[in-house]
């Protein structure tokens, strides 16, 4: 058994353990450098060990991390729906419109776009966990949480 190392970028180490020459298995679990950083990392092991298997997976994130993202759109048609009917929704309420309202209404397309880009930002954000864990045959080889 041989241990190969590949330094992807200043950040990011992969240690990847080299089994005997026939069937090999590594699975990736990773977030931390992106789908596309992930993807290279793929194709270079697969082209350097012939008959190497890798298959990338997303590490979840934390429940309550999950759960608060699906809560984000929930917030985000709630922000919308209040600067489009705000003029409705506040009298049956029973209160007049707040001030920041009335702010918002005035540039409902400013608002509107803000709150879907700022919304889709916090949700992804929720939803990456920045682990990065390395499995050859089932056996953890490295893992990022372990490292923290």
């Amino acid at each position: 058994m041989t241990a190969l190392s590949i330094s992807i970028s200043s950040f990011l180490v992969l240690q990847v353990v080299h089994l005997h020459y026939y069937k090999k298995f590594v699975s990736i679990c990773l977030i931390l450098g992106g789908k596309g950083t992930a993807i290279t990392m793929k194709n270079m092991l697969e082209s350097s060990f012939p008959g190497l298997e890798v298959i990338l997976a997303n590490y979840p994130p934390p429940i309550p991390k999950r759960l608060l993202s699906k809560v984000v759109p929930v917030v985000q048609f709630g922000i919308v729906a209040t600067i489009m009917a705000g003029e409705q929704i506040f009298p049956r309420l029973g209160m007049a419109p707040p001030p920041w309202y009335y702010f918002l209404r005035a540039n409902r397309f400013g608002s509107i776009a803000s709150n879907w880009l700022f919304g889709n930002f916090i949700q992804s954000f929720l939803q990456s966990s920045g682990a990065f864990e390395v499995y050859c045959n089932g056996e953890m080889v490295f893992s990022i949480l372990k490292e923290l």
